[in-house]
């Protein structure tokens, strides 16, 4: 069946699945909606294939405006608070424990290098390159525990 031409009162519009038509399809199902001069839906409808359609139009074309479609929104209530992942905390609290434990080690390298060079068991020759190495260690092992200092808050506020 091919189309059908519709004829409405001027300032009707139809809508057919969603868009504007002046034909209404005779061979398929369809949804139709009829709108009034004002843009307001007066009517929808389905329409299955080769149904008295006629029905939908003519009808809702004359009808006064009346509300149709969902009922009007409540406000939405207020979002939920996000609630932190409590092994975030963990995660957090685990690699500043691991970083403490690396700035002791560093640190503790560092003095017995100190302790080899007051004993004077390191020549001559070698010492610039022992405190070059020393003092690498001890800042490695002050940024690491100022690191690990701040892992550890981190962990402790998302914890707790």
């Amino acid at each position: 069946m091919a189309d059908r031409s519709v004829s409405v009162e001027p300032g009707i519009g139809l809508w057919v699945d969603g868009r504007p038509v002046t034909a209404l399809p005779g061979d398929r199902p369809f949804l139709l909606q009829v709108t009034g001069p004002d843009g307001a839906v007066r009517s929808t409808g389905y329409a299955p294939a080769g149904s008295a359609w006629e029905a939908l139009v003519g009808p809702a074309a004359s009808a006064p405006a009346t509300p149709v479609g969902p009922a009007p929104l409540a406000p939405s209530p207020a979002p939920a608070p996000a609630v932190p992942d409590r092994r975030a905390g963990l995660v957090l609290l685990g690699s500043a424990g691991g970083l403490g434990l690396l700035a002791g080690g560093l640190y503790a390298v560092a003095a017995l290098r100190v302790g080899e060079i007051e004993r004077g068991e390191i020549a001559c020759d070698r010492m610039p390159e022992v405190r070059t190495q020393v003092n690498s260690l001890v800042v490695a092992a002050a940024g690491s525990g100022a690191v690990a200092l701040g892992l550890g808050v981190a962990g402790v506020a998302v914890r707790f």
